[in-house]
């Protein structure tokens, strides 16, 4: 997993994001502030910021609105040679940020957005020529919940990516507001075979593959498993640990970190960052699991401290936050 700069490639829906202005609530605001994100391109666009290559599919609009999500992808040096304009509706969704007791808000706009519904489009990927220099290919259970068609291509991927040996990374990323547990669960337990680095927590393995980690790799043969814990102390102040397991040649190790205390001023996209942050030290072959989840959680807590859905900060502003001493950035 360490070929010479690899391109990371991903799949994914890219959304508009509404969000009143401070203080403001979704049933009567004046305005909004407007940003895009989307898991997978928040992932990519931290893996870019971090100094790694990265590539990005989707399907857009054909029209301004896909352009101005085209665009913010390019300004972070994002690929987007292979992303596919059609149609005109944009998925988006607004979110009404919590404050102390009050808690955050998020209602979807995506059912019928032109990734959602790739049927007939398919065709027109070209998979030798997007996985020509992959090194790794990341997804999310987001994209498998976004339609049946979605689906269909989101398995497509994972087949060509593991007929060209490419590495697989996984984030499991359930939204209820999506699908239902039962629904996701019957789709996990279908990509976790394919998986090399799988991001989720205790729950989703007890809920979704019926799983203890203890009898995770009884069943599974993923390179790398790392299970993130959250807890919600209040709305903008928010708990974390997180662990690492590594399989190989018959030998099973593990690092974590210890619990994190921080403040929030945005979560959206944190989740993100945290992957991102892994990936780019597996990417980068360390082979230290502390080392590696450290960075991971940087990466993640830092995300709290910045508005909107993406990270981006360079692989030196990451190190040089202070998680032991003050959850702050050195000075």
């Amino acid at each position: 997993m360490t070929n010479q700069h690899p391109t990371v490639v991903s799949f994914g829906e890219i959304l508009m994001r509404l969000t009143p202005p401070q203080g403001n609530r979704l049933s009567d605001t004046p305005s909004f502030d407007v940003c895009y994100g989307g898991s997978e391109a928040n992932v990519m666009i931290a893996l870019s910021s971090m100094g790694d290559q990265t590539s990005f599919l989707t399907l857009l609009p054909d029209n301004d609105l896909g352009t101005a999500a085209k665009r913010h992808l390019c300004k972070y040096r994002v690929n987007t040679d292979h992303i596919i304009q059609k149609g005109s509706v944009m998925g988006s969704y607004f979110f009404e940020p919590g404050f102390d007791a009050l808690a955050s808000k998020v209602i979807y706009h995506r059912r019928y957005s032109e990734v959602a519904r790739p049927e007939g489009f398919e065709s027109q990927f070209d998979w030798d020529e997007i996985f020509a220099s992959c090194g790794l290919f990341h997804i999310s259970g987001i994209s498998f919940a976004l339609s049946a068609d979605c689906r269909k291509l989101c398995f497509t991927l994972l087949k060509e990516a593991k007929k060209r040996k490419i590495p697989i990374s996984f984030d499991f990323n359930y939204r209820g507001k999506l699908w239902s547990i039962d629904e996701a669960k019957a789709v996990y337990q279908q990509i976790v075979p394919y998986v090399d680095i799988l991001f989720c927590s205790k729950k989703d393995l007890e809920v979704f593959l019926d799983l203890k980690k203890a009898d995770f790799y009884k069943q599974y043969n993923c390179k790398y498993l790392v299970v993130r814990e959250r807890k919600v102390l209040k709305d903008d102040r928010h708990s974390a640990i997180a662990k690492i397991y590594h399989f190989e040649n018959g030998q099973l190790t593990q690092g974590k970190t210890e619990k994190f205390t921080y403040h929030v001023l945005d979560r959206i996209g944190s989740g993100d960052a945290f992957c991102a942050g892994v990936l780019h030290q597996i990417l980068k072959g360390t082979t230290d699991l502390n080392a590696i989840l450290d960075f991971g959680m940087s990466a993640f807590i830092l995300k709290h401290y910045i508005h909107g859905d993406i990270l981006v900060c360079s692989e030196k502003e990451i190190n040089d936050f202070n998680m032991a001493e003050n959850k702050d950035v050195k000075r």
